[in-house]
């Protein structure tokens, strides 16, 4: 279910930086996801045509013609393979307007929304329908520039459709509830949100045990139980690899910024993680990612 595929280290495209605006609309072939993205960015997809295989988190999904994504911010993304004709219209907006959104929402949300980020659609149902408006809604804000209160409007669309889709997914939230692992699968996906948020800075298992108030060997067997890892330290640092990628190829940082970034204890160490894991040193890596890009454009 949560198996990384041989294809993950060979993603292959240098990455996008940071976009300006907080709220924009774009048609694309994610040709910027090529490599690991885990930034402050979330993301709202529809896919016009074509097809892509993707990892979202540590999960890997089939995106196909009429589906559509939710990306939290944080939540790492990388586009492993598409098809030639692979197109997407995206809305991509930033963090902050995302939490305002989200205040005063179902605590219950950000773990379902990683849970049920893919929903597949078929042409001419009611829910293809409904997104298809909210996504010519959205592209209309996008646009909007000098209107004083655009960024209230940005807020209030994201709000409407996080409890659209909220309440669309009801019943397979329900359905989830009575499942005997339930449990097991809500302590892993609060794990994984703990993750995003706090894995530039804390690595051990201990910490995220602590913070889900459970024993460490414990937090371990969950992950072993629901996913293809066989410790949650193996989670824990497939996840700092992802950021350190995601900072190596979507920032100009240096290493010695993205060291202090990751709270490594210096340069060296850095290097040696990320090689132990990758089999490549974060300016192999960084220098692979460039050419590719260079050659895609």
């Amino acid at each position: 279910m949560f198996k990384i595929g041989t294809n993950w280290e060979k993603s292959i495209t240098f990455g996008q930086k940071e976009m300006e605006q907080d709220f924009t609309h774009e048609t694309t072939d994610l040709g910027g996801f090529l490599h690991p993205y885990s930034g402050e960015r979330g993301a709202i997809i529809r896919v016009l045509r074509g097809s892509a295989n993707v990892t979202m988190a540590l999960e890997s999904k089939e995106l196909r013609a009429g589906d559509e994504v939710f990306l939290l911010p944080r939540l790492p993304f990388c586009v492993l393979e598409r098809s030639a004709d692979f197109q997407a219209e995206m809305i991509r907006f930033h963090e902050r307007i995302y939490r305002e959104a989200r205040h005063g929402l179902s605590p219950q949300l950000e773990m379902h929304l990683r849970q049920s980020n893919l929903h597949h659609h078929h042409r001419g149902d009611s829910h293809e329908e409904n997104f298809q408006s909210f996504m010519s809604m959205a592209k209309t804000i996008a646009t909007e520039r000098d209107n004083e209160h655009v960024g209230l409007m940005q807020t209030a669309f994201l709000k409407i459709y996080l409890l659209y889709l909220f309440d669309k997914c009801q019943g397979k939230w329900t359905r989830r509830q009575a499942a005997p692992a339930t449990l097991q699968y809500e302590r892993f996906y609060k794990f994984m949100d703990l993750l995003d948020i706090h894995c530039r800075r804390e690595h051990t298992v201990a910490f995220y045990a602590s913070a889900l108030a459970i024993s460490p060997r414990y937090l371990s067997m969950i992950v072993h139980d629901v996913t293809a890892f066989s410790s949650a330290k193996d989670v824990i640092d497939q996840r700092r690899i992802l950021e350190i990628k995601s900072l190596l190829t979507h920032t100009a940082q240096s290493q010695q910024q993205i060291a202090s970034e990751m709270h490594c204890p210096d340069v060296s160490y850095l290097g040696r993680y990320f090689r132990r894991h990758t089999g490549l040193t974060p300016s192999q890596y960084r220098n692979q990612a460039m050419a590719t890009a260079s050659t895609a454009q």
